[in-house]
């Protein structure tokens, strides 16, 4: 079992701390050579549990945990931005045609971002994975000195976000798009 180990976050960390856990990284080692099932499963449970405890810092050593992990945050932040920037398109294109002319252009804009807002409510909002985004910045990758993990070339590391306003948006951007859309369907069939 890895323990935290404890170090300072870098400077101008952007996580949102945990009361818990302020200056922690949790780091999901690979138990196994060959990474069966077993340690698969065991690393991923390691995963969940350090998700759950909103751990500032998540260093995820096995490599295929790390890419579906990465793979499953990508898959949020789509559905995220196809809501916020489909719903602004539709809105727009709601706000900027006239009533009696091209439709074509706002509803499906509309309708994906309405159906990425359900999946992304369906499938991540109560995800303890939601909180966290896989870091980039090389400069804080450098700052964690992850040289004396087994793999520190091909490890993932996640970094606590709060995603307060994010969220918020989200939310807005899709009410907002279910109103101008279903106002513009109503007098758009209501007058004909």
């Amino acid at each position: 079992m890895a323990s935290p180990v404890s170090i300072s976050p870098p400077s101008g960390s952007h996580g949102a701390g945990s009361k818990r856990y302020t200056n922690e990284i949790k780091v999901i080692q690979e138990l196994f050579q060959d990474y069966n099932a077993l340690g698969y499963k065991q690393a991923l449970a390691e995963l969940d549990q350090a998700l759950i405890d909103m751990y500032p810092t998540i260093v995820i050593e096995p490599l295929r945990l790390g890419d579906d992990t990465a793979r499953w945050i990508l898959v949020g932040n789509l559905l995220h931005r196809t809501t916020v920037w489909g719903g602004i398109g539709g809105c727009l294109g709601v706000a900027l045609l006239p009533d009696s002319t091209l439709l074509w252009l706002p509803v499906p804009l509309a309708t994906v971002s309405l159906g990425a807002f359900v999946a992304y409510t369906a499938s991540w909002m109560s995800d303890p994975c939601r909180n966290y985004q896989v870091e980039t910045d090389k400069q804080r990758l450098a700052a964690l000195n992850l040289n004396n993990l087994s793999s520190s070339n091909s490890v993932i590391v996640l970094t606590l976000t709060d995603d307060f306003k994010r969220r918020c948006v989200h939310s807005a951007v899709a009410l907002l798009t279910a109103s101008v859309f279903s106002y513009r369907m109503y007098k758009y069939f209501c007058s004909t």
